[in-house]
């Protein structure tokens, strides 16, 4: 793998391998981008290889082995592999990328070079695939990420690699928020910029959000923020915390709703 043309792009998605219906859709979504110079990298534990490998084979994409100590470090794994690439993406297993969505993303990108990421709108839908909400904050989500939620959105993102290893890789004891990690210290090094269409689709999984995982996530991006902020802004940052619970906390059941409410009117 390398990309030895003046594009080169390469996706990782991290799997645990159990989810082989919607990974083949994951890797479909990147494969019809048509990109010539465009490679897939599936980062997998040893255990889910045998179940991804025909899935690799059939879209072209390379293994790689995941460490086996969460997301932030099979991201890690796959930034080590992406040497010599222009650009680095990573999406979910059950998350879709849209039709033009890296040329989009790219287009924008290599235009200006002080961009170091390209991120769009995303469409939430439910495990069966209907829309229950979109994400469009547009150029304020970038700002408001250091004080309320980040709602500036991963999926469908691309971000320049020399960037990435600029501002220091992945923070491998992060679980929840490497991605709001990254793109605080990515704002040192270039502008995030955003461009106004739906580039990915984000699968939301009602019975997986528990009210633990939201304390426990929340808990980590509120640490996360508190990094990048100056005494001032520690001080202010204390009841934009608190707001920002209380936000997420009713998006999350709003959302949850709606994915319940499809689950239950779908034919069986």
């Amino acid at each position: 793998m390398g990309g030895s043309s003046t594009v080169s792009i390469l996706a990782v998605v991290p799997t645990a391998g159990a989810r082989s219906a919607t990974l083949q859709q994951t890797l479909r979504s990147i494969r019809d981008q048509g990109m010539a110079d465009l490679d897939i990298l599936i980062v997998t534990p040893v255990s889910g290889e045998e179940l991804v490998a025909p899935l690799a084979d059939r879209y072209g994409a390379a293994l790689a082995s995941d460490p086996g100590s969460g997301l932030t470090a099979a991201l890690s794994e796959g930034l080590r592999r992406a040497s010599g690439y222009d650009a680095y993406l990573w999406i979910n297993d059950d998350d879709e990328l849209t039709e033009g969505s890296l040329a989009a993303t790219w287009g924008a990108l290599s235009s200006r070079e002080d961009r170091v990421l390209v991120y769009g709108n995303v469409e939430y839908v439910d495990t069966t695939g209907r829309h229950i909400a979109t994400s469009k904050l547009g150029r304020f989500a970038k700002h408001l990420m250091a004080y309320g939620p980040n709602l500036l959105p991963q999926p469908g993102s691309l971000a320049r690699t020399d960037a990435i290893v600029a501002a220091g890789g992945f923070d491998d004891t992060l679980r929840y928020a490497p991605d709001l990690d990254l793109f605080l210290r990515l704002r040192a090094f270039g502008e995030l910029a955003h461009i106004d269409r739906v580039v990915a689709r984000y699968t939301w999984h009602p019975d997986a959000l528990t009210v633990q995982y939201r304390r426990t996530s929340l808990r980590e991006a509120e640490e996360v923020r508190r990094r990048y902020r100056g005494p001032i802004g520690r001080i202010l940052g204390y009841p934009a915390d608190l707001a920002t619970r209380l936000f997420v906390s009713q998006a999350s059941r709003r959302l949850t709703a709606r994915a319940r409410s499809g689950s239950q009117q779908a034919p069986a």
